[in-house]
C-alpha cells in the first residue's frame, strides 16, 4: 500500500505570498502614476501605436486613464479591495504600454524593452486568478457579508479530506 501525503499550503502562507505581490505591484504602479501626475503628456507622440480601442481615443484621455488607473488601482491593491478588478485594470494598462512603447525595443530593460512589462503581468496574474488572499479587505468583507461563502469553505475542506483519503489507497 502506497500512502501519498499532500502538502496543502496553509492559508496564511498563500495570503502572505499574495500580499507581497500586491505590495510590489502597488509600489511600482503608484510610482508610474505619480510620474504621470507631475509630468508632461507624451502620449501624443505614440497615440497611433496604441492597440484598439485606445488608439481611437485622444492622447489626453489615454494619459488620464493611465494616470488614474496607476493611482487608484495600486491603492486598492494595497488595501486588498476590489483586488481582481484592480489587477485586471493594471494588466490592461501594462498590455497597452507593452504594445505602444516596449514591444519594438526587444527584451532588455536598458533598451526600454518589454522585460518589466512582462514581470508586471506575471506578478498580476496570480492576484487576478486567486484574489487578494485572507490578508485583505476583500476577505474581511467576504467573511462578514457572504454566509454562502463560509458554507462553501466547509465544503471545500470536506472535498480536500475526501481527496486525501482517496490518495491513501
Amino acid at each position: 500500500m502506497v500512502i501519498m501525503k499532500t502538502n496543502i499550503t496553509a492559508p496564511w502562507q498563500s495570503a502572505l505570498g499574495l500580499l507581497v505581490l500586491r505590495l510590489f505591484a502597488a509600489y511600482e504602479f503608484w510610482e508610474s502614476g505619480m510620474q504621470k501626475w507631475s509630468g508632461e503628456n507624451w502620449f501624443a507622440e505614440i497615440n497611433d501605436q496604441f492597440p484598439f480601442p485606445f488608439n481611437l481615443l485622444p492622447d489626453s484621455m489615454n494619459w488620464n486613464l493611465a494616470m488614474w488607473a496607476e493611482l487608484v488601482f495600486p491603492v486598492l491593491l494595497l488595501l486588498g479591495l476590489a483586488t481582481r478588478l484592480s489587477a485586471l485594470g493594471l494588466i490592461i494598462v501594462t498590455g497597452v504600454a507593452w504594445a505602444a512603447v516596449h514591444a519594438g525595443a526587444g527584451y532588455n530593460v536598458c533598451d526600454n524593452g518589454y522585460k518589466m512589462a512582462l514581470i508586471y503581468i506575471v506578478v498580476l496574474i496570480p492576484i487576478l486568478l486567486q484574489g487578494a488572499g485572507c490578508l485583505s479587505l476583500d476577505a474581511l468583507l467576504k467573511k462578514r457579508f457572504c454566509p454562502k461563502c463560509r458554507v462553501g469553505n466547509q465544503r471545500s475542506e470536506e472535498h480536500t479530506s475526501e481527496l486525501q483519503s482517496l490518495m491513501r489507497i
